[in-house]
Order: structure tokens, then C-alpha cells, then sequence
């Protein structure tokens, strides 16, 4: 066989990474046309999902709402980041970030700049995907220059990475 294209569902590893949680990935899939030992990265590949479309024969037939019938449609794999956001909320979150403090840039410390976000967004930190999704937005910022990575002190005098807004 010259060419073989190989369809699989996403794992959950992959799940996690754009946060979709459950069994909600399984109507994610991926076609490549590599052989197994060569595989793409996953942000490579072709990416698929099935979306419920409405026939809209409902009344027509004295059903209420009609038929549904699945299709494929084309998706992006892409990891959270600040494109996600709108300008509006991400004023919001940087705001937030401009008081209080200093927040750490460590998602393992207390006081994470993460959870001023969650906090002015509505996000669940307890959510893997939402914690992974105020990761990106934050690394994002960082990229951007939008966020200054720069050393302090803890209450032990030890040395820790803050993160501030650099606005105003």
C-alpha cells in the first residue's frame, strides 16, 4: 500500500490539552496519512468533529423539534491560550492582576497569579482544563509583553518569580 490515511479518536491526553473533559473528545477525531511510527504532533494533524445538524421537518411531520442527523465538520487543534479571550475580558484579568499581589508565577504556589484570574473571570481552578486554560492565558501575556516575569521575596525571604501587568 503507498498511502493510507489512519482515523482515531482523541486520546484524553490530547483532551486535556484544549480542554474538553469527559467523553465529550469522543467526537473529536484525527485522519493522517503517516504511518504509525512516524507520527505528527497533534496540533499537525487533521482534526474532525460530529456536530448535530437540525433537518427542520419538525412541524412539517407534527414533531416538535424534527429530525437531527450528524455530520463532519473541520476543527482546529489548538492549545487555550489569549486568543481565546475578548479584549474585554482580558482587561478584566489583567486589571485584576494590578491589584493585590504579588502573584506568584508558579501555579503550585499559593497565591498564583492564576487565581486573581479565575477570580475575575468565573473560572474553576479545581478544573483541570480552566487551571490549563489560565495557564496559556497568562504564558500568552508573558509572550506578549502584556505581563513582566520579575523576582521577589516570600514571607521566608526566599527568592520567587511574580508576575504584574505592564499597564500603567
Amino acid at each position: 500500500m503507498r498511502t493510507r490515511r489512519a482515523i482515531s479518536t482523541m486520546t484524553a491526553g490530547e483532551a486535556d490539552k484544549v480542554g474538553i473533559v469527559g467523553n465529550a473528545r469522543l467526537s473529536y477525531f484525527k485522519a493522517d496519512t503517516a504511518g504509525s511510527s512516524m507520527t505528527k504532533p497533534a496540533n499537525a494533524m487533521e482534526w474532525y468533529r460530529f456536530e448535530s445538524v437540525p433537518l427542520g421537518n419538525g412541524e412539517e411531520f407534527g414533531a416538535l423539534d424534527g429530525d437531527e442527523v450528524g455530520v463532519v465538520v473541520k476543527w482546529h487543534f489548538k492549545t487555550p491560550g489569549i486568543d481565546d479571550l475578548s479584549a474585554q475580558d482580558a482587561d478584566v484579568a489583567l486589571a485584576a492582576l494590578a491589584i493585590g499581589g504579588p502573584w506568584r508565577a508558579s501555579d503550585r504556589a499559593s497565591g498564583w497569579a492564576g487565581e486573581a484570574v479565575a477570580r475575575a473571570l468565573y473560572l474553576d481552578l479545581a478544573d483541570p482544563g480552566e487551571k490549563r486554560r489560565i495557564g496559556g492565558y497568562l504564558k500568552g501575556w508573558i509572550d506578549s509583553g502584556w505581563l513582566e516575569v520579575y523576582e521577589d521575596k516570600d514571607q521566608h525571604r526566599n527568592k520567587v518569580l511574580c508576575l504584574r501587568p505592564m499597564f500603567g
